[in-house]
């Protein structure tokens, strides 16, 4: 199966797309006790995400307004106040943590299969997704992610 390409996504799946990016640092903490930087990238990607959903897209508490205009080069001063810079922060914080609880509890309650696919890629390294399929099962349908 493809994937497809969204021109308009919504909040729901962007909020999805920001759990599966924290899904790597959330396995780690739940097998491992432990934190490495091997998430590190994925978790650039979610606060980038997080981030344009608020100050681009409006979809944030701080409500329908785009607090980024343009956007900058890097020589350019902001003109977000250091208040709003703060609220800004606050609701990306918001929402990687919500991504990321929303991980860590797909994780949890799918431990027994997560174990299962970690035990197949040491012995394989990669999988199709056809052989990911038949591990782990068709995807379910999720409930609306809530930030």
């Amino acid at each position: 199966m493809e994937p497809t390409e969204h021109i308009h996504e919504t909040k729901t799946r962007l909020i999805e797309q920001i759990s599966v990016m924290l899904g790597g640092r959330a396995a780690e903490s739940l097998v491992f006790s432990e934190m490495t930087t091997g998430a590190s990238d994925d978790i650039a990607k979610a606060t980038e995400v997080a981030r344009t959903m608020v100050v681009e897209f409006g979809m944030s508490e701080l409500g329908p307004i785009n607090l980024d205009g343009e956007k900058r080069r890097y020589f350019e001063q902001s003109t977000v106040s250091q208040e709003m810079a703060a609220k800004i922060d606050e609701q990306v914080k918001r929402i990687t943590d919500a991504a990321y609880k929303r991980a860590a509890s797909v994780l949890l309650k799918l431990r027994k299969k997560l174990d299962l696919l970690a035990s197949e890629l040491l012995i394989k390294e990669t999988i199709e997704s056809e052989e990911f399929q038949r591990l782990i099962g068709p995807k379910p349908a999720l409930l609306p992610a809530k930030a």
